[in-house]
């Protein structure tokens, strides 16, 4: 991410978390994305407690949701 060229792109950000503070997460990664030139269209967080085939999971859901 740090030397991507995104112009252009659009992104779905979202990570994975224990803690409570995804907003300030999200805005953060966010803001990367878009200083690197993509047009950020939704984010979301999700607990780092459901496991690498849940997270898989439910972003997946949440992805085919925002299309």
């Amino acid at each position: 991410l740090r030397s991507a060229d995104l112009s252009g792109k659009t992104a779905i950000v979202f990570l994975t978390m224990g803690g409570s503070d995804a907003a300030a997460g999200l805005q953060a990664l966010s803001a990367k994305f878009a200083g690197r030139g993509a047009t950020v269209t939704s984010s979301f967080a999700l607990s780092a407690s459901l496991g690498k085939a849940g997270i898989a999971a439910r972003a997946a859901e949440i992805a085919r949701q925002l299309k």
